[in-house]
């Protein structure tokens, strides 16, 4: 399993990378596989949309320089970093996804 993965998405799709169910914002479903939803816009601080009740993380641990990756191996998780591509002002979202939820 790719531990890190870089893409984009758009304002009309975001699906899940695994199973296939919609996480477009600003309320997303959530999948069993969706372990963290990190929303980063051009204004805001960025925020957890969703965390999983068993990890405690915050956002600076995601978005500092190699931070992607080493969540990525510690949890043994994917971490999708998707920027949007259709958008004035592009909002970046990065996700930590299990490959096997159980």
């Amino acid at each position: 399993m790719k531990t890190l993965v870089k893409g984009t998405f758009s304002s009309t799709e975001l699906p899940c990378p695994i199973c296939g169910v919609s996480l477009l914002p600003p309320t997303p479903n959530i999948c069993e596989h969706l372990v963290f939803y990190l929303v980063h816009g051009p204004v805001d601080d960025p925020f957890f949309e969703y965390l999983h009740q068993d990890f405690s993380i915050l956002p600076d641990d995601v978005l500092e320089t190699g931070g992607q990756k080493r969540v990525a191996e510690k949890h043994n998780l994917a971490v999708y970093v998707l920027d949007e591509e259709d958008a004035d002002y592009p909002t970046q979202i990065v996700l930590g996804i299990r490959q096997d939820p159980h």
